[in-house]
């Protein structure tokens, strides 16, 4: 579930706060999920909208920490890194827990055992139950196994939806409206082993369950969804869209583990600096997720490039081995996480960027930071950085007067949620990320738009963030303005009577210059443009006037981290200083700090064209797409 937002991503480096909101609520709702170890689980069917908020306040306050859904990402994040340590330490086997302590600081101050809430107790004696993997947990792909597959969508009076399951021989679900509710029989049969435990999850935009079906014992459940309570949109989605279908691939112990292994990366959300430990972690996750190898470097301090050889228009790489930036980097196909401009006003060097303020950086929204206090702050961050130039004839091009104009106008702005998807999803199913191991054939267990349709509406009645994330985006691709005020449900409704699929809607083509709500540093509430990091340098760009042999008919909001970096307007250098050269022999760029080594290998590849990179997939393990797309 936590791919909701992974959504995010393309990529700033907040689309992970949402990511963490719902491996936080997966947390919540598993525990309500294992009631009854064999029988249905229906997740807040007895629990309207300020129930739910209350049971999630009180999951929180259990594990002494003080969380609201009114609160935004930002102020979220860590807390629900900490909370779901304390679920996944309550809910393991003592002998699984052991492994993995020696991995959390001690200053994290995790809770000691304290009495479990009722919905904890019924999870705890459900993993209790279960009959974990006797795998080796280093040989499995472990961060994100939570991801359940789609199967299918189950319509009202409509065709069962069928299937062969990981525990059943058959396994079906089929929905009939009866007395004002929506009635889902989830049937299963043949049990593959004798003991297997598997659960279902059954979602739409208002609401959620999940059903664990024991093996060897088949049969038939029956989950509600009740009409009573819902919007008339909510209904027709209900009734059009169907309840979306899904599996999980492992049971309760290992899928808890599962989100142990995936919060371990994200530890360092909590702290400034990466600790070596959790560095290592993600390193290890890019390696076998995206297929990008950093080897250990060692880092000799220092400033390596002075001022003087960093010109306005340069390009900086940046990634942190925090979770985030590697979970990006494996939806984008891209090297980095994170991506910055160097801008020269006045005789003084600065950095600009779109980024936000948390543990490790000082700063909200656009900002410009003096080149040397940079490399100050992003080297006690824990960042990797590298530095490409400027190709010569961009660097003819580059109208340094009229790019600061540019920043100027937006320092200071909000980072740009609202459209932080959209230059990633280009498709209708081939920019989610799938788990390995990848294969010719295809992968089962993929982030899926029916996942991201149905929890993004649910998400945002309890977590107001999540809706800055999608809705304003949404009703600008249906109505052609961000305002119209509609909401998820009714965007979709919206989108079918002018008989356009929902499955379209993130895909459709962003434009430049788009206005969405927005906020400034100071508190002030606007409406201009949404800029994520990559956004924000392309901008920077175009504003420079590096796109005008196209006639500056190129989206920026259309790009990623590396639709950007990979774009001929930046060159490999012919030479580098000889101090690069000593710490990165086998760079071709000038690293200019960071414990790992990274490298940009398509950097400065492709020649910019006019609508660029507006339908591009982006499925590992290879990330190919056309050279027209």
């Amino acid at each position: 579930l936590a791919q909701v937002v992974l959504l995010s991503a393309a990529m700033g480096r907040k689309v992970a706060a949402a990511l963490l909101g719902v491996v936080a609520l997966l947390g919540l709702t598993a525990s309500r999920t294992f009631r009854e170890l064999h029988h249905t689980v229906d997740f807040l069917s007895s629990y309207g909208d300020s129930d739910f908020e209350f049971s999630f306040e009180e999951w929180m306050a259990n594990a002494d920490i003080q969380a609201s859904g009114a609160e935004g990402l930002a102020e979220l994040r860590p807390k629900l890194v900490k909370r779901l340590l304390v679920f996944c330490r309550d809910m393991l086997p003592a002998t699984v827990w052991d492994q993995y302590k020696a991995e959390i600081p001690d200053d994290l101050n995790i809770v000691p055992a304290r009495k479990l809430t009722s919905i904890e107790k019924s999870a705890e004696a459900a993993v209790k139950a279960d009959v974990p993997s006797t795998s080796n947990k280093a040989d499995q792909f472990r961060e994100f196994g939570f991801i359940p597959q789609h199967i299918g969508r189950a319509i009202p009076a409509g065709a069962a939806v069928s299937w062969e399951s990981r525990c059943w021989k058959s396994a079906s679900v089929s929905v009939a409206e009866e007395a004002n509710t929506m009635k889902v029989s989830v049937k299963v049969s043949g049990a593959k082993a004798v003991l297997c435990s598997e659960m279902f999850l059954l979602t739409s935009a208002s609401a959620i369950r999940i059903g664990m079906f024991s093996a060897p014992f088949g049969g038939t459940k029956t989950l509600e969804f009740p009409l009573g309570n819902l919007t008339d949109s909510e209904v027709w989605d209900l009734k059009s869209l169907g309840v979306r279908v899904f599996q999980f691939r492992d049971g309760p112990v290992d899928t808890v583990v599962d989100i142990l292994e995936t919060v371990l990366m994200f530890l360092s959300d909590l702290t400034k600096s990466v600790p070596a430990s959790i560095a290592e972690r993600n390193v290890n996750f890019l390696r076998r997720y995206r297929g990008v190898d950093m080897a250990p470097r060692q880092d000799p301090g220092g400033v390596m490039l002075n001022e003087s050889q960093i010109q306005s228009g340069d390009f900086l790489g940046v990634i942190r081995l925090d979770g985030l930036d590697p979970m990006l980097a494996w939806g984008m196909g891209a090297e980095t996480g994170h991506t910055t401009v160097a801008l020269w006003e006045a005789g003084e060097l600065y950095i600009a960027e779109s980024t936000v303020n948390g543990s490790y950086w000082p700063t909200n929204g656009i900002q410009r930071t003096k080149y040397s206090t940079w490399i100050t702050q992003a080297r006690e961050a824990g960042y990797s950085v590298v530095h490409a130039p400027l190709a010569p004839k961009y660097r003819s091009i580059f109208n340094e007067t009229a790019a600061n104009e540019f920043f100027r106008r937006h320092e200071g702005l909000n980072y740009g949620y609202s459209n932080l998807l959209w230059g990633w999803v280009d498709t209708q199913s081939s920019n989610f990320p799938c788990l390995p191991p990848y294969s010719a054939s295809g992968q089962s267990y993929c982030l899926s738009w029916p996942l991201v349709e149905s929890l993004f509406p649910f998400l945002g009645k309890y977590v107001a963030a999540v809706n800055g994330i999608f809705l304003e985006s949404f009703n600008q691709h249906v109505t052609g303005s961000a305002f119209t005020g509609l909401s998820a449900t009714e965007v979709y409704r919206h989108a079918a009577s002018q008989n356009i699929s929902t499955e379209d809607i993130p895909r459709i083509v962003e434009k430049d210059m788009v206005q969405y709500s927005q906020t400034w540093n100071n508190g002030t509430e606007t409406k201009d443009i949404s800029m994520v990091c990559d956004v924000f340098v392309c901008f920077i760009w175009k504003a420079a006037g590096l796109f005008s042999e196209i006639d500056s008919d190129f989206n920026c909001v259309e790009q990623t981290n590396n639709d950007v970096y990979d774009l001929d307007v930046l060159v490999v250098p012919e030479s580098r200083p000889a101090g690069c050269v000593a710490a990165d022999p086998n760079n071709t760029l000038c690293q200019l700090m960071g414990a790992y080594e990274l490298k940009l290998p398509k950097l400065g590849t492709r020649k910019p064209y006019k609508h660029m990179q507006e339908t591009c997939p982006t499925l590992p393990p290879l990330y190919d797409r056309p050279s027209d797309c």
